[in-house]
């Protein structure tokens, strides 16, 4: 999986700005690179088993 980088989101942000119209610019820089690099670090893999086996509920009490 490939994520976005600060400059392709900036790019990004600055090509649909350009297409639909709004003020141009980012409020605060800090939180948004802090909101990509929280993104690459808190990305885990984990199964669909797993996913789906931690939300059913147990038919029978474990002793």
């Amino acid at each position: 999986m490939r994520y976005l980088s600060l400059l392709e989101v900036l790019e990004l942000h600055e090509a649909i700005i350009a297409s639909s119209g709004g003020l141009r610019g980012i409020r605060d820089i800090r939180a948004l690179e802090s909101a990509i690099n929280l993104g690459l670090l808190s990305i885990r893999p984990i199964s669909i088993q797993t996913l789906f086996q931690k939300q059913q509920p147990s038919v029978f009490p474990s002793s």
